[in-house]
């Protein structure tokens, strides 16, 4: 038996989660334990595949979900998580916390899933160890995504950039969850793929799971007032400029020009541009018809899924949407960008539809569509993306160290 550990910069896996934490969550629950005996580290604490299903009964473990819940809800708490001084302690606090568990603990294998965890590592220990690459493109860009065009950002992501790219050379196997995050990783460091010993695993969803997933009734109690409602659009996304939630926005003002049907968006996310969404509401006029929830439940989600009538997102540079899989596994018409990751998802007319994020009329009348109906299709490819086909693909890596 093999000793692995999964490895992220913090946090706990669960399935209430996004992400790095998300695919760790799948892998630990999946993967053979007569194989692997697996072990997960972040800054918050260790887990064994043993204590994965208790994890939500430790004090340690609903902290860290409290703290989650209040940077979704809490606008300041936000400023005060993504201000320079806490930033900066976060990232010192994590690197070092990691490094320190790498340096006392030995394991056969080791699979990171944010490249900041490995920034210590000897290149001795990078020899056994594969990354995934969960980060839109280059570290830099996925964490000036995140925190924003800060000067203070600039010389940590000056160093960071320069570490990940002597990482990725020496390390012994690098995983992309599509062909386009490949391609915005390698552009955005300058590398070529004969620098590097890469592969591409998509990311899977739990297709059994999305499936048992019902309209419970305290569920139908607290979204009833969805019944007042003939069109009900989705969106799953935090509120940062890659998102583009304001182009959906300005869809659904030509929607409500150009349609008699009585329609409400749902986003379900927060970020530093929700005052900037919440005026844009104002000027289009759509405060009857948009609802931000700042956070939802996995199983929620996906309930609403299969309660709405589309699911939309307009994002760009698009690594790989977990959650266009799985509002297309819960058989809801799925509108996306024309963009990296969703082209290998989507076949427009097939199982779903690509647009332009521009292009606000088309969407809007998309929208306004009654016929549209993939369900068939999507079932199809729900298939091609299930967690036992990604849990394969890294069973095979795994069996490839020694």
């Amino acid at each position: 038996m093999k000793s692995l550990l999964l490895i992220s910069l913090s946090g706990f896996p669960k399935k209430d989660t996004g992400g790095p934490n998300k695919i760790i969550y799948l892998l630990m629950k999946y993967l053979d334990e007569k194989l692997y005996d697996v072990y997960f580290y972040s800054k918050n604490g260790a887990l064994n595949k043993k204590d994965l299903n208790n994890s939500e009964s430790s004090l340690k473990f609903n902290f860290q979900l409290y703290k989650e819940k209040l940077f979704s809800e809490s606008y300041f708490y936000k400023l005060f998580f993504m201000s320079r001084f806490y930033a900066t302690k976060f990232l010192e606090k994590s690197i070092n916390s990691i490094s320190e568990f790498l340096d006392q603990n030995d394991f056969d294998i080791i699979h990171a899933h944010d490249v900041r965890c490995l920034f210590k590592l000897s290149n001795e220990r990078l020899m056994k160890t594969i990354l995934t690459i969960h980060s839109i493109g280059s570290i830099e860009q996925d964490m000036r995504s995140f925190y924003g065009q800060k000067k203070w950002l600039i010389p940590i992501l000056d160093e960071f950039k320069q570490m990940e790219k002597e990482i990725v050379s020496k390390i012994r196997k690098v995983i992309f969850p599509s062909y386009s995050s490949r391609e915005l990783f390698l552009n955005d460091n300058g590398l070529y793929l004969n620098e590097m010993n890469s592969e591409i695993i998509y990311n899977g969803i739990d297709i059994k799971r999305i499936n048992s997933i019902f309209h419970t009734s305290e569920f139908l109690n607290e979204f009833n007032w969805l019944n007042n409602y003939s069109l009900r659009i989705l969106n799953v996304a935090n509120h940062v400029k890659t998102k583009n939630i304001d182009k959906i926005l300005l869809s659904l003002s030509i929607l409500k020009k150009i349609s008699s049907k009585k329609f409400v968006f749902i986003n379900i996310g927060s970020g530093i541009l929700t005052p900037y969404l919440m005026e844009l509401v104002k000027k289009y006029n759509l405060s009857e018809n948009v609802h931000f929830i700042n956070y939802l439940a996995n199983d929620d989600v996906i309930r609403l899924m299969k309660y709405c009538d589309f699911y939309i997102s307009l994002s760009e540079r698009v690594v790989f949407d977990v959650v266009i899989l799985e509002a297309i596994a819960s058989g809801i018409n799925v509108i996306a960008s024309d963009d990296g990751g969703n082209r290998e998802i989507i076949r427009h007319n097939f199982n779903g539809l690509l647009v332009q994020p521009d292009d606000y009329e088309q969407i809007a009348r998309y929208l306004n569509d009654s016929d549209i109906d993939f369900s068939e299709n999507m079932k199809e490819t729900a298939k091609e993306f299930s967690v036992e086909k990604m849990v394969e693909k890294y069973t095979k890596i795994y069996d490839s160290i020694s």
